[in-house]
């Protein structure tokens, strides 16, 4: 059985895709039954996308060292898009929290992606 090494960098990015795929999924199951709108469905379609993204995220970083680029693409524009609806659809908010919001969930995004790269990177250069 061949035991794989892993940095801090990359497990807290696993870590931080574990929890989202969580929160996604889990948002999906509990939100669902409430989406009397669009805009709530739109939402909480989002969420779920972002959450089985995530895990697939995990799946990828836990046998190999690359994100495919569309996926990280497609995750980081589902996990903005709930981020910033959620202030609106959910709560009645403006636009600036909503805006803010986003912000927030992009800044998650690009962490946690920089995270895993920094993490294979430097695993790479270990084993070179």
């Amino acid at each position: 059985m061949e035991i794989k090494r892993i940095n801090i960098a990359r497990l807290a990015a696993i870590l931080i895709w574990s929890a989202l795929a969580y929160v996604g999924i889990a948002g999906w199951i509990n939100q669902w039954s409430q989406c009397d709108t669009l805009g709530r469905q739109i939402h909480t379609l989002a969420q779920l996308a972002y959450g089985v993204l995530s895990v697939v995220l995990v799946i990828i970083h836990l046998r190999s060292r690359r994100t495919p680029k569309v996926l990280a693409v497609i995750w980081g524009l589902a996990i903005t898009m709930a981020t910033g609806m959620a202030p609106i659809v959910w709560g009645s908010a403006g636009l600036v929290a909503s805006a803010a919001a986003a912000v927030s969930g992009l800044l998650l995004v690009m962490g946690s992606l920089w995270l895993a790269h920094r993490g294979s990177r430097a695993l790479t250069s270990r084993l070179n």
